[in-house]
């Protein structure tokens, strides 16, 4: 069995309350909530609307669409490009189903 290349993707708003959050790793709860914050706080300190940056052990990638930041953690054995088309596509798909993509839509799914 291969290594894991995403170690993580998470969806936050601008002050960095989380609206999905997936690991695929399984760290312990402490872990994640730790990771959480501190990977909404790396983000939203750039100001750039997309970035890959170095974080910890991993290779940060991120995409903010409005007021919604989307990250991917990765190991250096992934394709940054890659995963930031990834994300694209991800809110690509939210658009086709939400027919927008709004903090209220994917914290509530609901169709518009």
């Amino acid at each position: 069995m291969g290594a894991i290349m995403i170690k993580f993707i998470f969806l936050f708003n601008k002050i960095g309350k989380p609206r999905i959050v997936r690991f695929y790793d399984n760290p312990l709860e402490s872990q994640r909530i730790t990771v959480q914050k501190e990977v909404s706080n790396f983000c939203l300190a750039h100001s750039k609307q997309e970035g890959i940056l170095d974080y910890k052990d991993y290779t940060l990638v991120y995409r903010h669409y409005g007021n919604l930041v989307f990250a991917a953690g990765i190991t250096e054995d992934e394709n940054e490009l890659a995963v930031l088309e990834l994300l694209h596509n991800l809110v690509e798909t939210l658009m086709k189903y939400l027919n927008k993509v709004s903090e209220a839509d994917v914290s509530f799914d609901r169709p518009v």
